[in-house]
């Protein structure tokens, strides 16, 4: 057998029909035509803007804002300093519907008056009121809920 294999022509190693480029050039890959590309200009600008612009990814630093504080003089600070717009209105609505709910609550003033006195120390601390602000309006629909029969 061995002599009838050697007999038969052996299959030369198949060239490619291309060669594999030693470095791959993007420029001449680029799906976008160059009429629709921005300029060099463009691309200067917007490489200066990115550069300028290296924050990091986004969340990241969301865990570092977080208020750690219980002192309340550092929630009065801020509200000194606060630049209020026509949207900070929703907070004196809200408090409207607190008051109407307390109201028509059943007569128990002490627990009208507790209720009140725990809503003010969770908004005046740092670190609860980031959770019992954004939360007011579901706190107040529930109070509201079960104070009306």
């Amino acid at each position: 057998m061995q002599e009838f294999a050697a007999a038969l022509p052996q299959p030369k190693a198949k060239l490619l029909p291309f060669a594999w480029p030693l470095t791959l050039n993007l420029a001449d890959l680029n799906p976008i035509p160059r009429k629709y590309r921005p300029s060099r200009k463009t691309r200067m600008r917007l490489s200066k803007i990115k550069s300028k612009d290296d924050t990091p990814a986004a969340g990241a630093d969301d865990v570092t804002k977080l208020q750690t504080s219980f002192n309340a003089l550092h929630s009065m600070r801020a509200l000194r300093r606060r630049q209020w717009s026509i949207y900070d209105l929703q907070y004196l609505v809200v408090f409207g519907y607190i008051l109407f709910s307390l109201f028509i609550l059943p007569s128990a003033p002490l627990v009208k008056t507790g209720a009140m006195v725990v809503l003010g120390i969770l908004l005046l601390m740092p670190i609860t009121r980031q959770f019992f602000l954004p939360s007011l309006p579901i706190w107040t629909y529930l109070l509201y809920f079960f104070s009306s029969r």
